[in-house]
């Protein structure tokens, strides 16, 4: 009879599902750092509108990401529907309009 002991240290299909899972949040969590950063620094000649639009797409696609991998589903399309969603409210916010 093997021991307790031994029975953790052997690497099974679960444990190594794990790792997998972790790897991957850990690569999308840094492309979406990448990503965040480059949307930072291309928004120097656009006008205020354009750079709300990028900035709620990537805002957006962090949160769908985040979201769809706290429910356990596709972030693929977390982060598609997420930077959809923010790219929306992006464009069609409008600071700073006077109410007349």
């Amino acid at each position: 009879m093997a021991s307790a002991s031994r029975l953790f240290e052997r690497p099974g299909p679960h444990r190594q599902a794990v790792k997998m899972t972790r790897i991957l949040r850990g690569i999308l969590s840094v492309a979406v750092s990448g990503m965040l950063l480059l949307t930072l620094g291309a928004c120097a000649g656009m006008t205020r509108q354009q750079q709300r639009t990028l900035s709620g797409g990537a805002i957006g696609a962090a949160a769908g990401g985040a979201v769809a991998l706290i429910a356990d589903t596709n972030p693929v399309v977390g982060i598609l529907v997420g930077a959809g969603g923010g790219a929306a409210v992006g464009a069609l916010t409008n600071i700073g309009a006077s109410k007349h």
